[in-house]
């Protein structure tokens, strides 16, 4: 008996670890751009795709930076969504950084100077490199 409740507990902690391991995997550059510009962005547009590709994977930080009474960073719920190709988008409601896409956000993608943005009521600030 005390082996059977053993094995099944065994099991079930397994499965939820292993459930648990796939809800974590980052979200690829080529899926966030889909997601707002569509499944076919990329043959459309093959000199913008590539510029995106490199902001996500190369121009954006996550800071966790505690929020302050007077801080000035624009929040992300001020700025509107890029849903003009794909209306189902909203808003994220926590930060992941795994699974965060700031191209769902009206944030400056192609900035000459560091743009910071405020994830909001979260001590987390979203930083977009200038294009050098």
């Amino acid at each position: 008996m005390r082996f059977t409740l053993t094995l099944i507990l065994c099991v079930f902690a397994g499965s939820f670890s292993l459930s648990a391991q796939t809800t974590l995997q980052p979200t690829e550059p080529s899926d966030k751009i889909a997601a707002v510009y569509g499944a076919n962005y990329q043959q459309q547009n093959p000199g913008i795709y590539a510029k995106l590709q490199d902001l996500l994977q190369h121009r954006v930080e996550y800071l966790h930076h505690p929020i302050e009474a007077d801080e000035k960073f624009p929040k992300l719920s001020e700025l509107s969504l890029r849903n003009k190709n794909n209306r189902s988008l909203s808003r994220d409601r926590e930060f992941n950084q795994l699974t965060f896409n700031p191209l769902k956000y009206g944030i400056e993608l192609f900035p000459k100077t560091k743009k910071v943005y405020r994830f909001d009521n979260e001590p987390y600030l979203i930083v977009i490199l200038p294009v050098e």
